[in-house]
């Protein structure tokens, strides 16, 4: 995506943590020496992304949090179920 746009936009990389699907585990009980330190991303990111002007996002956690954070859903993308959802116009 940042070499469709390279000017304007960005992603978290090294910033969060994810691991194969495969496991009956987590990654916090995986790599719970972290925990601490990617909590502190997570709530970075979390505000950074809140303050876009444009967000596209999926519907989780995260994406409700950033919501919370901006205070509106304005300038919002959404898949939902499979289906883009927008009020941009």
């Amino acid at each position: 995506m940042t070499k469709l746009f390279p000017n304007n936009s960005f992603y978290f990389k090294d910033e969060t943590r994810n691991m194969n699907k495969n496991t009956d585990t987590t990654v916090d009980m995986v790599m719970y020496h972290l925990n601490n330190e990617f909590s502190k991303y997570y709530l970075g990111i979390t505000i950074i992304m809140s303050k876009c002007h444009y967000i596209i996002c999926g519907s989780g956690n995260c994406s409700q949090w950033i919501m919370y954070y901006r205070g509106n859903n304005n300038n919002v993308i959404q898949n939902l179920e499979g289906k883009w959802i927008t009020n941009i116009k």
